[in-house]
C-alpha cells in the first residue's frame, strides 16, 4: 500500500528520523516497506493503547487552551491544512477525522459557562448574541449556522429537539438580540419555545454545546467574532439583566 500511495515528500523528514522506531523503511522495489515484518510487534510497547490515549488527551487539553475563547473552544484555522503539524493531526484523526478546512465549515464546541465552570444538564443557561453579532456566514451562498446539544458522551441526547438552527423562527429580543434557553424545562413564555435548546439530566450530569458555521464569514475566520458566553440564569438574575 505505501508503495502505491507513498508519503507526501514534506514527511519524508520525520519519516527518515523515525523510521527504526516505527519499523518503516520507504518503499521501494525490493517488496516490503517494513524492515522486519515478522518483528513489528517488538516495536508496539505492551501499553501502546495507554501511551496514545495519554498522549491524545494531552494534545486535546492544549489545544483547548489555546484556543479557548468566553468558554468556546474555537476550531483551529487549518484543521485540513496541518501539513507536519504531526500532534494537530493526531488529533484531528482521533475527533474529527475528514475535517473541513476551515473556510468551508467551524465548529467552536462551548465547554464551560461564563464563571469557567463545567455545563450541567440540571442548570438553566442563556446564549444571547447581539443584534449585529448572530454568527457570521456567508448566507448568499447558502452558509448557514446551528447549535447542537451533546452529552458527556458526544452524543445526540434522546429528545426530538436537540439543535437550534439559522433557518428556525426564533423570537428576537426589542433590541434585535437572539437569546438561546439552555435548560431542562420549556420556557414559559409560549413564543419562546422557538429559542430553547432542551438539557436532558436523565441522560448525563454534563453537556457541551457545539456551534457550527458553514461558510463562515471572515469576521469568524480571523476570531474578530467569537461566540459569547454561556450564561447561567443565576448570575443572571443577579444582576438584574
Amino acid at each position: 500500500m505505501l508503495c502505491s500511495n507513498p508519503p507526501y515528500a514534506e514527511d519524508a523528514p520525520f519519516l527518515k528520523e523515525h523510521a527504526d522506531a516505527l519499523c518503516f523503511l520507504p518503499c521501494s522495489n525490493s517488496g516490503s516497506p517494513f524492515t522486519d515484518p515478522a518483528a513489528i510487534q517488538k516495536c508496539i510497547p505492551s501499553d501502546w493503547n495507554t501511551i496514545v490515549s495519554d498522549y491524545l488527551a494531552l494534545q486535546v487539553a492544549t489545544m483547548s487552551s489555546e484556543n479557548d475563547s468566553n468558554g468556546w473552544t474555537l476550531t483551529p484555522t487549518h484543521t485540513a491544512d496541518f501539513g507536519t503539524d504531526y500532534d494537530f493531526r493526531a488529533v484531528v484523526a482521533q475527533i474529527g477525522f475528514a475535517f473541513n478546512k476551515a473556510e468551508d465549515g467551524m465548529y467552536p464546541s462551548g465547554q464551560r459557562d461564563s464563571n469557567n465552570a463545567t455545563l450541567l444538564s440540571t442548570q438553566e443557561y442563556t446564549i444571547t448574541f447581539a443584534a449585529d453579532s448572530l454568527p457570521p456566514v456567508h448566507s448568499e451562498v447558502g452558509g448557514f449556522w446551528s447549535l447542537t446539544y451533546y452529552t458527556d458522551d458526544f452524543y445526540l441526547a434522546d429528545t426530538e429537539k436537540f439543535a437550534v438552527r439559522s433557518a428556525d423562527g426564533w423570537v428576537l429580543g426589542d433590541d434585535g438580540s437572539l437569546t438561546i434557553y439552555v435548560q431542562p424545562t420549556a420556557p414559559t413564555d409560549e413564543s419562546l419555545k422557538a429559542n430553547w435548546l432542551p438539557s436532558v439530566s436523565e441522560e448525563s450530569e454534563t453537556f457541551t454545546i457545539t456551534l457550527r458555521l458553514y461558510a463562515p464569514a471572515d469576521a469568524a475566520l480571523s476570531r474578530e467574532w467569537v461566540p459569547p458566553p454561556i450564561v447561567p440564569v443565576a448570575v443572571v438574575n443577579q444582576y438584574g439583566l
